[in-house]
């Protein structure tokens, strides 16, 4: 699978968040990550050999959210939303609430 990026890439930081914000699928453009789940999704997607707080500095060098993704502290955690005009959930923790009632409910199927 190949994809076509909107622009050029101006840095290693740009690069990164360009490949993040186009290359995930629509609905997971929709939902809150936080760094460490960026970056395992892309060790998963063969990005093996990454410097240390690589993904946290490229989304740190978005600044004056010139990228327009949604960012939100919540339990000293930053996390962030690429597609923010869709988002399924308002804030982090309404996700992770959800995440949690689902799994009861499919638990209870058992």
């Amino acid at each position: 699978m190949s994809i076509t990026l909107p622009r050029l890439a101006t840095s290693k930081n740009d690069e990164i968040l360009l490949l993040l914000q186009n290359g995930l699928p629509s609905p997971m453009k929709t939902l809150w990550y936080n760094t460490k789940q960026f970056e395992a999704i892309l060790i998963k997607g063969g990005f093996s050999s990454m410097p240390n707080r690589f993904v946290s500095n490229a989304l740190r060098s978005n600044r004056n959210n010139k990228k327009q993704i949604d960012h939100n502290l919540s339990s000293n955690v930053h996390w962030y939303c690429f597609d923010g005009a869709h988002k399924q959930y308002p804030d982090p923790s309404q996700q992770r609430k959800a995440i949690k009632a689902a799994l009861k409910v499919d638990a209870s199927d058992d």
